[in-house]
């Protein structure tokens, strides 16, 4: 926890916030992730809370809700962690011809994110749970 409290202070003080440590169910949570992304992971999860919510401690329902999703580690003594902001999607049968590329779904879900956050990319970029720079990279090579 401790780089984490590390990247909480910088991410804090660049941001003018006042953020001083976590909850107790997020350092939890931490401490359960197996972390795919590594260090930078770590860094976006904590940059994106820390832009887009204000307070002293960062409480499990600040986190992004694309966190912790498929990543917990699995052993006999650690309880499952379960994402509370999963949503139950029903898809209905689809044709081949109703497939689409993966890339037009995702440019679709970051013009939306874009248009509902007024224009404001690095906060679109906190709620999609990736950086300002990867929505800067994407919108470029659509171009």
């Amino acid at each position: 926890m401790l780089l984490a409290e590390y990247i909480l202070k910088q991410k804090s003080d660049s941001n003018a916030k006042h953020f001083i440590g976590f909850s107790d169910e997020v350092k939890a949570l931490f401490c359960n992730y197996d972390w795919p992304g590594n260090i930078r992971e770590l860094q976006n999860v904590i940059e994106n809370t820390v832009v887009i919510n204000d307070g002293d401690v960062i409480e499990r329902d600040m986190l992004p809700n694309s966190f912790g999703l498929g990543a917990v580690k699995h052993s006999s003594s650690t309880k499952s962690i379960h994402n509370t902001n999963d949503q139950s999607v029903q898809l209905s049968p689809m044709s081949v011809h109703d497939i689409e590329p993966l890339w037009q779904v995702e440019k679709r879900a970051i013009e939306n994110a874009i248009k509902s956050c007024e224009d404001n990319i690095p906060l679109a970029a906190a709620y999609l749970g990736v950086s300002a720079s990867t929505i800067y990279r994407k919108i470029k090579g659509w171009s």
